[in-house]
This record gives structure tokens, C-alpha cells and sequence, in this order.
């Protein structure tokens, strides 16, 4: 009989703990369900609120600024625009004497072989190539072994004779070894006219 009653007191001891302990879980989950309702009902009077389009007012500048720079960074500037050499015109020439002396030295240059060739009508002297073969255009040609700045270098040092040379010995340097034949006299009207015509073309080139 006292056992019976001991395990009546045991159980109703238990009941009454668990009973205790699930009033105190549903109270607290009850508190924090209210707490996060006016969490969220309160929210938006703390934080203040601002438009969309005041965002982007700001954001989207800072964004465009920051992709200008980058860009600018990846991408290098465009280079200057690159002028090249242009060959001066002949009929800007005045002087007839000097005129015809240019125009005569451009045509030895372009056609070597008629005036100085193996049947040249001037003198038989050469191979019978053209100094136009390998200075294009009558050395007027952009990147092509033109004459432009010969004026402004010659007289110059070349390695290749170990001494100072002028525009004369350069032409007769062409004319014994490019062309196989032999030298102009410096005071010839050929030799005057092809000075006259690389001078000529280095007009608007400055001094080396």
C-alpha cells in the first residue's frame, strides 16, 4: 500500500513539472513572436527612407566614374596622329633654269639606264638599272628608300668608307656599286642635276 502511494506522488510530481515546463516554452516562444512583429513594425521608422531614384543619383555616377578609370587604365591613350614626309611639288618652282635642272635630275633618276645605261644616249656608264629600282617613285615613295633626307645628313661619317662623304660621292657610291658602273663627273650637268633634285626634296626637312 505504501508503494502504491509513493508512485501516485512520483507521477503527479512529474505531471506537474512537465506541465510547468511547457507553460514556460509556449510564454517564451510567444515573447519572441511578438518581439519580431514590432521588430518589423518599428523598423521603418528608425531607418530612414530614401527613393530610388536619390540612389541611383548617387550610386550610378560613382559606378560610371570607377568604369571610366578603369577603362582608362586598360586602355592606353590614342597615339598622336604620325605626319609623314611628302615629297615638295615641282611646279612650285619659279626659277625656269633651276626648274628644268630638278626636272632633268628626277628623270636620270627615274630612267638611269636611257641617259646612262649600257646603250645610254648621254654616256654608256652603268648596268643598265634605274636608281628608281630601288628608290621608288624616283625616291619620293613613303618607306621606300626615298630621298628625303638626304639634304639634311649629307656631308655625313659612313662606316663603310671610314671617311666624311658628301652628296656626290654618295650618288658615284650608287652609281660603281648598286649599278655596276662607273663615276659621274662632279661638275657634269647629270651629277648638277641629280644634286639639285635630292636637295630639292629635302626642302621642308630640317638639319641633322
Amino acid at each position: 500500500m505504501g508503494d502504491k502511494s509513493h508512485k501516485m506522488q512520483n507521477d503527479n510530481l512529474s505531471k506537474t513539472f512537465l506541465e510547468s515546463l511547457a507553460s514556460k516554452l509556449f510564454g517564451t516562444l510567444v515573447a519572441l513572436i511578438i518581439a519580431v512583429v514590432l521588430g518589423f513594425a518599428v523598423l521603418p521608422f528608425l531607418v530612414p527612407y530614401t527613393p530610388t531614384k536619390q540612389v541611383e543619383k548617387k550610386v550610378v555616377p560613382k559606378m560610371k566614374a570607377a568604369k571610366q578609370e578603369t577603362v582608362a587604365k586598360v586602355v592606353p591613350k590614342a597615339k598622336e596622329q604620325i605626319v609623314y614626309w611628302e615629297a615638295p611639288n615641282l611646279d612650285t618652282i619659279s626659277d625656269s633654269a633651276l626648274k628644268y635642272r630638278i626636272t632633268y635630275g628626277r628623270e636620270i633618276i627615274a630612267h638611269t639606264a636611257k641617259y646612262l645605261g649600257p646603250e645610254g644616249t648621254v654616256r654608256k656608264m652603268s648596268n643598265g638599272m634605274n636608281c628608281q629600282n630601288c628608290h621608288l617613285k624616283a625616291g619620293t615613295g613613303v618607306f621606300a628608300n626615298n630621298y628625303g633626307s638626304v639634304a639634311s645628313t649629307y656631308p655625313k661619317f659612313r662606316a663603310r668608307s671610314g671617311a666624311v662623304e658628301d652628296i656626290y660621292k654618295r650618288v658615284n657610291d650608287c652609281f660603281q656599286r648598286s649599278l655596276n658602273g662607273q663615276p659621274l663627273d662632279t661638275s657634269s650637268l647629270e651629277m648638277q642635276a641629280i644634286k639639285s633634285y635630292l636637295v630639292f626634296l629635302g626642302t621642308n626637312v630640317k638639319k641633322r
